[in-house]
């Protein structure tokens, strides 16, 4: 027998590579492409630039030696070992459709004792101690194949289904084609030379060793990017192949490192990253540019950027960066208690007539809306818009009843030219003149365009996150800049369920939790940007997420419209766990936390609440989570309750009901402090701000109100929005509100000049 040894693992990352392509059973036809498949993976896993991988390779060897050497590549993993098992061949299932993988001493009849069962590999896979598996099977299935290619086998097997199904211990699992179509390898003209790599794995080799799968251009592969990359290089080599994957992992698997450029932060800006990978050299230049730019505006992680191009291989770069450090101005010495620098001057939004309290500018300290970001259009550029259009239509107007100037003088043109027209006319004027002074009227930043469904600050306004479609993108806020984009779920072909519906950070700000319209929920780590939990399925809801104060749970809507509160200190390796309260009797549609759970001065016999609750049925509820039960119910509305939301200090709780209303309520009573309605047009978001003054609201009108907390009162209307208003958010320090809408933009209004004196008592 041959020697059934081991490469050591020194780097912590181990891959086996099994391929056969010759067979003693005529059953199953030779192949070519195995043994280039594994040289090819072998050599790129093995490079310490790229994968840095021990790799250890079974050529045509017989059964029970892939046995033993499998068993002993997953037993001698260890806790913290990165393991990569990849097998390529011809895949086989028995009569009761379980998976083999044929070797050279394969037996079709007797594909028990003499083949390698997908069963006996996920057993192992369950019993390794390793913290990440990583499996990709180049095998073929069942279906027709085109022109120049060679199918494998015959016969259809799921292999997700076989190879995942209750492992739990973070196993990625990509396979080459679906349970119903072949894998390809390349044809020749000739048996004899070298032969190519299959489609799927030489997708797999090209990713890796040029860096073309680092799809977010970190300098890191992951499993998911180079899935990703792998499916859309097969998919257009044999449109009849389409590789599938199933992943139960939490965080990231890095599989390799990219060698497309030097290795970057990957809270640089995407734009940035990709740049300075760029094949032409001009690129690569002005991201130094805009490096250098951003360090000299105080970016220190732009002056690490600047410091680590200066030293690396590729010389022109080096120069150019080396050239901006020098340039770069040196700090201002330090000198005795400076004063606070003056925010850049932002025209403060339109006060609403009827009169307010005289309004404040904003604090020295506050955040600054980002610069160098144009606004919707300024409000002499409105003015000439509607004239211009004005303009337009008398000119049209003038030339038909130039061109039908019989009509005109005909009976009934009179009575048209006379009464209809005119009518007609002052409407189109009224109209413009609304359309004009709305633009005017317009004092918003707009900071990106993009379909939002939600929006949030970080509790330290370090960050600034809003949601588009499944994905999450994060700006940094002194100076405004994009952090990067991250992905929740984990479908990989999501659909409009998949979709991002609300954002939560956690009170310390090191953690961001999203949740989907299914009800999955996604938490990373703002400080590295990894996925640390997951949490929900997908009989969940997205309607509500909310971190409690502490930040030791996160709650959400469960499957039945229960309350489920998920344990933060469950640990990365495993799904969140989850308690549920009982919940409601009508979909649940907003969750909000109680600032503290001490009583209410004066209100002893009152127990106060920890988490408020709202559904579609008007209802809300208060929670004292110890008990598990509410100590608080009333009925807001008699329609659905959009949003709910506990002032700073937990004194009162506001609503947004779908006809319209804002309501504020005593959180100690529920009785109505005072309401108002907002023409009918549904309320769909509330919110605070940060010291209890102030009350934004919005909805499908495209108007955000802002009112006094305490009486009602409208301080100010911010219009902008050219369409329904689904988020809004303000800053911690309570100098910028933040808007989503459906008119797909994200927006900055800046609060100097509104009332903003603290409650007093």
């Amino acid at each position: 027998m041959a020697d059934l040894g081991l490469t050591p693992a020194e780097s912590g990352r181990r891959a086996l590579l099994v391929a056969t392509g010759r067979y003693t059973d005529p059953t199953f036809a030779s192949l070519r492409a195995p043994e280039a498949d594994v040289a090819a993976l072998a050599e790129v896993l093995a490079d310490p630039a790229i994968g840095g991988f021990g790799v250890d390779v079974l050529l045509d060897r017989p059964s029970h030696e892939i046995r033993v050497l499998v068993n002993r590549f997953f037993g001698d993993a260890g806790r913290d070992e990165l393991v990569l098992f990849y097998v390529s061949g011809h895949g086989v299932k028995d009569e009761a459709g379980e998976l083999h993988f044929a070797t050279t001493d394969t037996d079709r009849r007797l594909l028990a004792s003499t083949s390698v069962s997908a069963e006996f590999v996920r057993r192992l896979i369950d019993q390794s101690a390793a913290r990440a598996v990583v499996v990709w099977l180049d095998c073929c299935f069942a279906g027709a194949f085109p022109p120049g290619q060679v199918a494998r086998a015959a016969g259809s097997v799921d292999v997700l289904s076989q190879l995942t199904a209750g492992s739990g211990r973070g196993c990625a699992v990509m396979t080459a084609s679906t349970a119903v179509q072949y894998a390809f390898e390349h044809d020749t003209a000739e048996v004899a030379g070298v032969a190519q790599p299959s489609v799927f794995t030489e997708a797999v080799v090209r990713g890796l060793r040029t860096g073309a799968a680092d799809l977010d251009a970190d300098g890191v592969i992951d499993a998911r990017e180079l899935y990703d990359y792998v499916h859309d290089q097969v998919r257009a080599a044999t449109p009849q192949q389409t590789p599938t994957r199933n992943e139960q992992v939490t965080g990231e698997l890095h599989i390799a490192h990219s060698p497309r450029g030097p290795r970057l932060d990957p809270r640089l800006p995407p734009a940035i990253r990709q740049a300075l990978r760029s094949g032409f050299p001009h690129f690569r230049l002005a991201a130094v540019a805009a490096v250098a730019d951003l360090a000299r505006q105080g970016d220190q992680l732009a002056t690490h950027t600047l410091r680590q191009l200066s030293t690396g291989a590729d010389q022109e770069l080096a120069r150019a960066a080396a050239d901006a450090l020098r340039t770069e101005a040196p700090p201002p010495p330090p000198a005795p208690a400076p004063p606070a620098a003056q925010p850049e001057p932002v025209p403060a939004p339109p006060v609403a007539t009827g009169g307010s309290t005289p309004g404040r500018a904003a604090s020295a300290g506050g955040m600054r809306l980002p610069r160098g970001v144009s606004r919707v259009r300024p409000a002499a550029s409105a003015v000439k818009t509607g004239e211009f259009l004005l303009v337009v239509l008398l000119v049209g107007l003038l030339w038909w009843l130039t061109a039908h100037a019989d009509l005109v003088r005909s009976p009934g043109g009179v009575l048209v030219t006379a009464v209809v027209i005119p009518v007609v006319l002052l409407a189109v004027i009224i109209d413009l003149v609304r359309f004009q002074q709305r633009l005017a009227a317009d004092q918003s930043v707009i900071l990106v365009r993009a379909r939002a469904s939600a929006v949030a600050f970080s509790p330290d306004g370090g960050l600034f996150s809003y949601a588009e479609g499944g994905g999450v993108t994060s700006w940094r806020t002194g100076p405004w800049r994009v952090v990067g984009t991250v992905r929740a779920g984990a479908h990989s072909r999501p659909d409009r369920r998949d979709r991002v519906t609300r954002l939560a950070f956690g009170p310390d700000s090191a953690l961001l939790a999203a949740v989907t319209a299914r009800g999955a929920v996604t938490v990373w780590e703002t400080a590295t940007w990894r996925r640390v939990g997951v949490a929900g399925d997908d009989r969940g809801s997205g309607a509500a997420l909310a971190f409690s104060p502490d930040g030791t749970s996160l709650a959400g809507v469960g499957p039945d419209q229960t309350i489920v509160l998920w344990s933060t200190a469950t640990g990365r390796g495993a799904p969140w766990t989850g308690t549920a309260l009982p919940g409601h009797h009508a979909p649940i549609t907003s969750l909000a936390f109680h600032p503290s759970t001490q009583q209410t001065p004066g209100s002893a016999d009152l127990v106060s609440a920890d988490l408020v609750s709202a559904d579609r049925s008007g209802t809300i509820r208060c929670w004292r989570l110890d008990q598990r039960r509410p100590v608080r119910q009333g009925r807001a509305a008699d329609v659905a309750v959009h949003d709910v939301a506990v002032s700073p200090d937990g004194t009162w709780l506001a609503t947004a009901a779908a006809d319209g209303t804002v309501c504020v309520r005593d959180t100690a009573t529920l009785t109505a402090v005072w309401a108002r309605a907002a023409g009918g047009a549904p309320a769909t978001s509330v919110v605070f701000s940060p010291d209890g003054a102030l009350l934004a609201s919005a909805g499908a009108d495209a108007d955000i109100r802002v009112r006094d907390a305490a009486t009602g009162h409208l301080i100010t209307t911010l219009t902008g929005h050219r369409g329904p208003v689904n988020a809004l958010a303000f800053s911690p320090d309570g100098a910028v509100l933040a808007s989503s809408g459906a008119d797909r933009t994200v927006r900055l209004w800046s609060t100097a000049g509104l009332d903003h004196r603290p409650r007093q008592g």
